[in-house]
């Protein structure tokens, strides 16, 4: 090579090491900076994660300062709702603080220290006055009631008031003697004047009543455990069987007017006069409204009527709810159902079925649908729902009258409904009374109105609300009379599954379905499990059983013929895979014979339901 090419591969050589030198410079400076983010990067992280367990812990520490704090209150407010129960108002105090309240909420002016008569307070016309301290004298004796209740200018009701712990229900003779002791005044206006009547009611040879209704109370909710010492209790002293009876709370002024003007002998007589006639009922239906009626005569507080499924309920309840209403025996009714689509047919029954004149209850008086809330003056009959009642009466702002309603029918009086629990005096003490009642029984106790249940199945709570059936026209009557079809007798299947049950050894893996996730798991038994029949469907899923019943039952009957047949399943669920193992069998056994409407799943989730 020559010296020319020498020096040339040289330079080229020199300027492959710089380059060389450059690079890696390069690759040392990226790697320092690289480094050094990484580094910034580890402290910011470490930075976030200390900032991170700091904001835990102190969500930690407050949540559990919290807890200390609610576990604190809750122990707070056991101990004072346990030391409030131990202490004793006495009277005064207990009418200050508790009747008064309870007055007002009933519609009355209440002021136990200013609304007094020895402050002045006196009657006046288009005012509802409850005047405490009024002055009564009997047999020779002062004395003064705690209360006297005015509507207007006329005296309507006495109210002996009693401290907290003490028995009510034996203080209404001491009522009834201020009743008897009271001392009219030329401007009053007597309630006995607003029957007709041309002397007060009497009180044995000489005495009369002058105030027809009469209060024991001290404040307590009523409960039936302990009635003597707990609700209000109340009287009408007009005729002597008019026995005393536990209340939740007191009348409104025209709840206790009505009850005045509101004659039950007329009604009574008219109910005895009026014919069956126009209401198209049959022999058994108008027997339940007469049954119904003579109990409401013999001055009992509830009636039940047990009628077959089938025979007409609704419509023999139409017309006791017309003879009512015609009669004048009560103001206001509540139709009461567990369920919104029973009282839609409810409804809708009352607009359809024709009375008097070729028109339907809906349009002779103001019946209030479901959705009404809260029953208008002028309103006769109200449908409305057990759930809604409860809050309306329980959880609602405005309190309601307990004389909102003087009768009140129960439709499918047997469902739902479970007798209440019994109250120690221990929980009596620290507990609410509310906890140990149904709320449907809630509903019918807190309303002073004549009970009527319908059931077709009366069970023990039932009877323990309703009393005994005051008539009953069973399936039998009914089939017998022609009124029902009779059904042919139940099928039974014999499997071996059905005569010896599901065994499963130790060890042996199965499915197991999460109930709540519908999640198939599989698990191994630790132990032997053998499922009886009755577990069928409900703690084991078994499609081999249910595939053998429909198949069995496919050949049993026509799917295109007129008869009906019910199939009882567990739950939904079930009732949707013995559908489909069902209709597989109709098909497999009928082929084209077989309609897909012929089998159909009838629960409380079905769509419209109500058709």
């Amino acid at each position: 090579q020559s010296v020319e090419e020498n020096a040339e591969l040289i330079a080229l050589k020199e300027q492959e090491v710089q380059q060389q030198s450059r690079l890696t410079k390069q690759l040392e400076d990226d790697a320092k900076t690289y480094e050094e983010l990484l580094s910034e990067q580890e402290k910011e992280l470490e930075a976030a994660q200390a900032e991170f367990e700091a904001k835990l812990k102190a969500l930690t520490d407050e949540t559990e300062r919290l807890k200390r704090e609610q576990e604190s209150l809750q122990t707070v407010k056991e101990s004072t709702r346990k030391a409030s129960a131990k202490v004793e108002l006495n009277e005064l105090e207990t009418r200050v603080l508790i009747i008064d309240k309870q007055l007002q909420d009933a519609g009355w002016q209440a002021d136990t220290e200013a609304l007094t008569y020895q402050n002045g307070a006196r009657p006046e016309k288009g005012e509802n006055k409850a005047i405490a301290e009024w002055p009564t004298q009997f047999e020779g004796k002062n004395g003064r009631a705690d209360y006297v209740l005015f509507v207007g200018l006329t005296p309507i009701a006495v109210v002996e008031a009693k401290k907290e712990n003490q028995d009510v229900s034996a203080m209404i003779p001491q009522a009834e003697r201020y009743s008897l002791g009271f001392k009219s005044q030329p401007q009053f206006i007597p309630a006995w004047e607003t029957e007709g009547r041309t002397i007060a009611w009497p009180h044995g040879d000489e005495s009369h009543y002058q105030v027809p209704f009469v209060y024991s109370c001290n404040g307590r909710p009523y409960v039936k455990q302990y009635a003597e010492k707990s609700g209000t209790w109340f009287r009408d002293v007009r005729h002597p069987s008019n026995t005393a009876k536990a209340l939740q709370s007191f009348h409104s002024p025209e709840g206790l007017l009505d009850k005045l003007s509101r004659s039950k002998e007329e009604a009574e007589a008219i109910l005895k006069q009026e014919g069956f006639g126009y209401l198209g009922l049959r022999e058994y239906q108008q027997k339940a409204i007469q049954a119904v009626e003579q109990a409401l005569e013999n001055n009992a507080s509830h009636a039940l009527l047990a009628m077959a499924t089938g025979t007409g309920k609704t419509r023999t309840i139409i017309g006791l709810l017309y003879r009512f209403l015609k009669a004048e025996r009560f103001n206001r009714i509540l139709f009461l159902v567990d369920r919104t689509a029973l009282g839609t047919q409810a409804f809708d029954s009352f607009t359809e079925a024709k009375l008097e004149q070729n028109q339907s209850l809906t349009q002779i008086y103001n019946v209030s649908d479901l959705g009404d809330m809260r029953a208008e003056a002028e309103t006769r009959v109200h449908v409305a729902t057990v759930q809604a009642m409860v809050k309306r009466v329980f959880a609602s702002d405005n309190p309601i009258p307990v004389d909102e309603y003087d009768c009140i029918i129960v439709d499918e009086a047997h469902r739902g409904y479970t007798l209440d629990q019994e109250m120690g005096e221990g929980e009596m003490q620290v507990r609410d009374s509310a906890q140990f009642l149904s709320s449907y029984r809630r509903v019918l106790d807190y309303f002073d109105a004549f009970k009527v249940g319908l059931t077709a199945t009366p069970a023990a709570h039932t009877t323990d609300i309703f009393g005994r059936p005051v008539y009953t026209y069973s399936y039998r009557e009914a089939v017998a009379d022609d009124w029902l079809i009779d059904h042919e007798p139940p099928y039974t299947y014999e499997t071996e599954l059905n005569q010896n049950g599901i065994k499963i050894a130790a060890g042996e893996e199965i499915n197991v379905v999460d109930r709540h996730t519908g999640q198939l798991d599989l698990a191994t038994l630790e132990d032997e499990m053998l499922f009886e029949v009755e577990s069928f469907n409900r703690n084991v899923i078994t499609p081999e059983f249910n595939r053998v019943i429909a198949e069995a039952f496919a050949q049993e009957f026509d799917p295109s013929g007129d008869e009906k047949a019910m199939v009882f399943c567990v739950n939904q669920p079930h009732a949707e895979l013995f559908k489909n193992k069902l209709e597989q069998a109709f098909k497999d056994t009928w082929e084209d014979q077989y309609n897909a409407n012929a089998v159909q799943v009838i629960t409380g989730k079905t769509d419209q339901v109500e058709k």
